[in-house]
């Protein structure tokens, strides 16, 4: 990512412009812009008044990946109480779809469940019908909704539950 400026003889940022994108999806342009609006430079000196000065920032590293949350939640047609087998383990997003099949592969292995994709986003629904146990494996981009979906989930499972 790239910012260019011009610095005022009295030392403030103007005509700041993002000239290089950061990674697709990190929106670092619109922060680096704020930022550099609030910066502050020494003003020029006495033997050189009203000079302005151009300069380019460019960050040379490539940002960490974003995280995202990966949940596996099970219930059990009998209690209905959700069971955390994995609540909201950190992953870097460039990881999550491996680390999501694996888990998926755990729970139809190890759990003998059958997992079926789900449409338009990082989530398997899982069933155990002889046990009668349902499971929902999924990523989040958010913490706080990872954290409050095993209750939503208990819910959504006595709906099904009670389909079937």
């Amino acid at each position: 990512m790239c910012v260019v400026f011009t610095v005022t003889a009295d030392g403030r940022v103007r005509d700041a412009k993002a000239t290089e994108s950061g990674p697709e999806g990190y929106h670092f342009e619109d922060a680096a812009l704020r930022a550099v609006g609030y910066w502050r430079y020494e003003p020029a000196s006495a033997d050189t008044p009203g000079v302005q000065v151009l300069i380019q920032f460019k960050r040379a590293s490539p940002p960490p990946p974003l995280t995202v949350y990966l949940g596996a939640f099970t219930v059990n047609a009998a209690d209905l109480e959700p069971i955390v087998i994995k609540h909201c383990d950190s992953v870097a997003e460039t990881d999550a779809e491996s680390v999501l099949n694996s888990t998926v592969a755990e729970f139809e292995t190890g759990f003998g469940m059958s997992c079926e994709k789900q449409a338009g986003n990082l989530s398997y629904a899982c069933l155990d019908r002889e046990r009668r146990t349902i499971a929902r494996i999924r990523i989040w981009k958010s913490l706080p909704d990872c954290w409050d979906y095993p209750k939503k989930f208990a819910n959504d499972a006595k709906a099904l539950m009670n389909r079937h």
